[in-house]
């Protein structure tokens, strides 16, 4: 039998039985995740692996290969893998263009269309 308000956490599994989630088993269940809660530091590598820098630019890895092979990113081999220098993939963001970035509707009178198509 569990008793009524009872946690166990070991190194891939917790479990909580409680009958009701009393602030005494909630601080009781945080004092113990506590330590397997810790966020990891920021990586202060000057590097990136290609899944790290798909990742911090949200997009998918073969975006990061067609930056690389149109050598708007350069890569750097260590042995096997490919790595890419962080503070280039910040300028690639920093210098992205601005028809990229600007989402607004042109009205079709300043596209000059009409003039063209006789409208």
């Amino acid at each position: 039998m569990i008793a009524r308000n009872a946690v166990t956490v070991d190194a891939d599994e917790i479990v909580l039985a409680a009958a009701d989630a009393s602030a005494e088993s909630l601080a009781c269940l945080a004092e113990k995740l506590g330590p397997h809660l810790q966020a990891k530091p920021p990586s202060t590598s000057p590097y990136m692996s290609v899944p790290e820098a798909a990742e911090y630019l949200r997009c998918s890895r073969q975006r990061i290969d067609d930056l690389l092979s149109s050598r708007r990113l350069t890569r750097v081999k260590e042995g096997r893998r490919t790595l890419v220098r962080r503070e280039e993939i910040e300028e690639h963001l920093r210098s992205a263009s601005p028809r990229a970035r600007d989402t607004r509707v042109t009205p079709r009178s300043e596209t000059g269309m009409e003039s063209r198509m006789g409208c």
